[in-house]
């Protein structure tokens, strides 16, 4: 029987049933000791002096765009590099939670990851000094990578900002983009896609050139409307540039982009 993602969600996140969770996770930790994923110390997924130096980490958010070589031009005259706005480096504590969370099945880490993400959210929403009505588009995820992991790290992050209230009043989440079907995307979904971070700047690019597209249920609700794109993690920004790219042509007005972390991009262009 197929559960739709919201109702999953509503039920996982039901008071009673984080309860039940939180007992479990304290009796598993007597089970199979769990190690902080940053300094290896015991019953704890990230301990508290980790925590402390991820919060310290990305309580400023920052201006990322200029480490990202492909990233798309925006603006009415398109000579200005789309503003990115990441919680934090990606390094130290910071980049080891995002590996964990994303790759390790570490869910748990949302409670350190949430909040850096909003606070850059906030940031990317007052760039322009902030407008009505904005959508915050996610990256969309394949289909093989959400099979493989059994969740979306993205969307499970943005569903807990939603739930917390933690999304500026003026932001709503339109999860419109998706990976492109067809030969491509049914070849893609087999045979083990190449990693963007094993990738130089042009490789990037042609990795994700023409792999989304904007669901038709959402093209008339993107007319003319002020977008703020999210990731994970920003590299060379191909990835944001080729949603970019199916949100105009929808009709949308990409504004700036906003990710957990952001680092540089590698130095090789092939």
């Amino acid at each position: 029987m197929w559960f739709p993602a919201a109702l999953f969600d509503a039920l996982y996140f039901h008071s009673a049933v984080q309860r039940v969770l939180r007992w479990a996770a304290e009796f598993g930790h007597l089970v199979l000791p769990t190690d902080c994923v940053s300094c290896g110390a015991e019953d704890h997924t990230l301990c508290p002096p980790c925590r402390s130096r991820l919060r310290r980490a990305t309580v400023r958010p920052y201006r990322a765009e200029d480490g990202a070589e492909s990233l798309p031009f925006v603006g009415t005259d398109l000579i200005e590099v789309l503003p990115v706005m990441a919680a934090g480096r990606y390094r130290h504590e910071l980049s080891q939670a995002i590996l964990a969370y994303k790759n390790q099945g570490r869910t748990d880490l949302l409670h350190a990851l949430a909040p850096a993400l909003a606070a850059a959210v906030h940031a990317a929403a007052h760039i322009d000094g902030g407008r009505p009505g904005v959508f915050l588009v996610p990256v969309p995820s394949r289909a093989s990578s959400r099979r493989r992991r059994g969740y979306e790290p993205l969307d499970l992050l943005l569903r807990r900002l939603e739930r917390q209230k933690l999304l500026p009043a003026e932001v709503s989440v339109l999860r419109a983009a998706c990976v492109r079907p067809g030969m491509a995307g049914m070849v893609k979904g087999i045979l083990p896609a190449a990693s963007q971070k094993s990738l130089g700047k042009s490789g990037r690019r042609s990795n994700v050139a023409s792999s989304m597209r904007i669901k038709q249920r959402y093209t008339a609700s993107l007319q003319n409307r002020h977008c703020i794109l999210v990731d994970d993690v920003l590299t060379t920004g191909a990835t944001l540039a080729e949603l970019t790219r199916v949100l105009r042509e929808a009709g949308a007005v990409v504004d700036a982009g906003v990710v957990v972390a952001a680092t540089s991009a590698p130095s090789g262009t092939a």
